[in-house]
């Protein structure tokens, strides 16, 4: 992007109220060896999975008033005509990553299905990444099914995405903001692989209070929180989801606490 170019964006976001930086038509920055530049500012990584691409698709005005990156972690085998939608979302400075041909827990496929690690890898997640490739998706992350993943996997998975997704369940009684292991310093991130997500499905009647203390303790302390979601939808009855309204509460509460959302791609 030229200097020019720049200018006149700069002056339209100064009008708008907006900031260049996290604005999607604007690229993330990276350091010399072509990766994206150490952070600087705290934020959340927000996560969604499986296939729903109607409920994404239909968010994607939302993400871009808040200038919002997000993550949809895609299952299952990816066609010409899925791949042409994900492209689509991506250009919207959102990231795609892989989470599974098979979709399925690795650790019972491990223990209960006779599969190595290396044969569960090559079917869930390398398999998947050939269709990626195939199409032309830029995929750098991995979200692990049903949370399931070991030093064994990380090790075959390392080659192949810069980090990798998993869950984090508190204890009972215990508040996001006090796990620990939920939260990365943000000048510390280039040196995880796997991040501990907290899933922010609507179902616990606490869920917003505990979103907003998970993402003050990020502001206040210069960390990355990860949380993950499914469906977006209003509809109780669709299974794993959160509203549409509160999923945008999520974005404007962190930008009044000054966070930023990052996709996976823009993590270094």
């Amino acid at each position: 992007m030229n200097k020019p170019l720049l200018s006149i964006l700069g002056i339209a976001l100064a009008i708008t109220g907006c900031s260049v930086k996290n604005d999607p038509a604007v690229t993330t920055e990276l350091a010399n060896n072509g990766q994206p530049a150490p952070l600087t500012q705290p934020g959340v990584c927000l996560t969604f999975d499986d296939r729903n691409l109607d409920d994404w698709e239909a968010m994607l005005p939302i993400f871009d008033k808040y200038n919002a990156h997000v993550t949809f972690f895609v299952c299952g085998n990816i066609d010409e005509a899925m791949a042409a939608r994900l492209k689509a979302i991506e250009a919207h400075g959102h990231a795609i990553g892989a989470h599974g041909k098979l979709h399925d827990n690795y650790h019972k496929c491990v223990t209960e299905k006779g599969m190595t690690p290396e044969e569960y890898a090559n079917a869930d997640s390398l398999g998947q990444m050939e269709d990626f490739r195939k199409y032309g998706i830029n995929v750098t992350s991995y979200g692990c099914p049903m949370s399931s993943r070991d030093d064994k996997l990380d090790a075959i998975l390392k080659p192949h995405f810069r980090h990798i997704r998993t869950g984090i369940f508190p204890k009972d009684g215990q508040s996001w903001a006090e796990v620990d292991n939920a939260f990365v310093p943000i000048a510390d991130v280039a040196n995880h692989f796997y991040f501990n997500g907290k899933g922010i499905d609507k179902y616990p009647p606490n869920t917003q209070e505990q979103i907003d203390g998970a993402m003050a303790r990020a502001a206040a302390r210069k960390e990355l929180v990860v949380f993950y979601a499914h469906r977006i939808a209003p509809d109780p009855a669709k299974g794993h989801h959160i509203e549409p309204v509160e999923v945008e509460r999520i974005l404007q509460k962190g930008q009044e606490l000054g966070l930023r959302f990052y996709s996976f791609n823009e993590l270094p």
